[in-house]
């Protein structure tokens, strides 16, 4: 006696329909929600907010509307005004070269004493070496 396989593909088709469905809603969702964040956002920050992976977002129809977001978005971030660079002012310029060249002083005498150090090791190096060999 054999048993016969169920037959469930229509319940199948019908789970991929409404997944479909779902996914569709979350990436305009998502699209919606891109275009009204300040900055820029990646093509992973979109996937993470519509919850689908970014080779599903390639392959599908709605690739082309995000690459035109994202490249809108990015626009804007570019032709926003920056703030304006102000300039170090000339005391806090010589506070940070002071600083930098008395670090350089104290490195400077660090490496003498591990020079030393190093000088007197491989003189004990040497001494051991020749001791050794007699």
């Amino acid at each position: 006696m054999t048993l016969g396989h169920a037959d469930n593909s229509a319940a199948l088709a019908a789970w991929r329909a409404e997944d479909a469905a779902a996914r569709s809603r979350r990436v305009e969702n998502a699209l919606v929600q891109m275009r009204k964040a300040p900055g820029g956002w990646s093509v992973a920050d979109f996937c993470v907010a519509a919850g689908v992976s970014r080779s599903w977002l390639y392959a599908s129809r709605y690739w082309s509307r995000v690459a035109v977001a994202r490249d809108e978005a990015k626009r804007g971030e570019l032709t926003r005004p920056k703030a304006p660079q102000v300039r170090a002012s000339d005391e806090g310029l010589r506070a940070r070269l002071k600083t930098a060249l008395d670090e350089n002083a104290r490195l400077r005498g660090q490496v003498v004493e591990l020079r030393e150090d190093l000088a007197v090791a491989l003189g004990e190096l040497r001494e051991l070496r020749v001791g050794h060999k007699r």
